[in-house]
């Protein structure tokens, strides 16, 4: 698998040096680049010297819109996909040709898609680490992260400015992930890379911080609503078993509170169905404790 290093905690972009290109698997030329605080129109040149492909910008003003980015042996598809993710730019092929339309996206973030089951068996993601951070602003606490996991993080727009207080003692990669989603962010792996792009969502739609929020608020049956949707909606997703053990000790704590035999049968109905549905899940210790 080819691999590409990329790390920008912050994404405002300037081209530093470029490698020679050579030719990936599929036949896409790869290329390395090296940009901080550069204009668009500067990366997108050296991506169409490279590849031969042309991009045309539908706005002028795009054109000077910053990147900083560090990339080793990409393909266009990476570039393309780290752009339209961490910029907020659609790039749209023009007829079957080698012709690209570049154009601002003005639709709301509403987050980005789960990882998938794939994604989730990569061995790269199941080493655990500890991470110690009090009052650290997430860029700090993910180069933190970074530097014990090898995996590098894209930070876009206002999740810059988030703190960090965590402990984290034999966590993974999954986990690291999880906890943002609690923090009210969304992330998106680029392409098959030890790469993710992390967005701030806005807390209308925030459905895990949402959960959280609720659960820390001892509104356990509204938390329980709340990740019972996520798990219908997504019950293939990186976030399917941890719903199932928040909703577990979501009814665990209603059968103390209550006194309740029917919340510990649901409590137990879940902790069964998250042991023989996710056999692979990280939450299996918690799940048989």
């Amino acid at each position: 698998m080819k691999k590409i290093t990329l790390k920008i905690l912050c994404l405002p972009v300037l081209i530093a040096g470029l490698a020679a290109s050579a030719a990936a698997e599929d036949g896409e030329p790869v290329m390395t680049i090296r940009l901080k605080d550069a204009p668009l129109s500067t990366l997108l040149g050296i991506v169409s010297f490279k590849s031969g492909f042309n991009f045309n910008l539908s706005d002028p003003d795009l054109a000077e819109r910053k990147v900083t980015l560090f990339l080793t042996s990409a393909t266009v598809s990476d570039v393309i996909e780290l752009m339209e993710k961490a910029k907020n730019i659609k790039i749209r092929r023009l007829g079957a040709g080698k012709n690209y339309l570049v154009a601002s996206d003005t639709a709301p973030f509403t987050g980005y898609p789960p990882l998938t089951g794939r994604d989730l068996e990569e061995a790269a993601f199941k080493r655990p680490f500890s991470v110690r951070v009090k009052g650290a602003m997430l860029p700090n606490f993910l180069d933190t992260v970074s530097g014990l996991s090898k995996v590098n993080f894209v930070l876009v727009g206002d999740a810059q400015y988030i703190p960090v207080t965590a402990h984290l003692e034999d966590v993974t990669i999954i986990d690291i992930l999880q906890f943002l989603k609690t923090k009210g962010l969304s992330y998106s792996r680029i392409g098959r890379h030890n790469v993710f792009v992390v967005s701030l969502l806005r807390p209308e739609t925030s459905t895990v911080a949402s959960a959280e929020k609720a659960f820390t608020d001892k509104r356990y049956e509204e938390a329980i609503s709340i990740y019972k949707n996520l798990l219908a909606g997504s019950p293939d997703s990186d976030m399917a078993d941890y719903a199932l053990l928040r909703m577990a000790i979501s009814y665990d704590w209603i059968a103390a509170r209550d006194n309740s035999r029917a919340a510990v049968s649901e409590e137990r109905a879940l902790l069964e169905r998250l042991i023989r549905d996710y056999p692979r899940s990280m939450r299996l210790g918690d799940a048989y404790l």
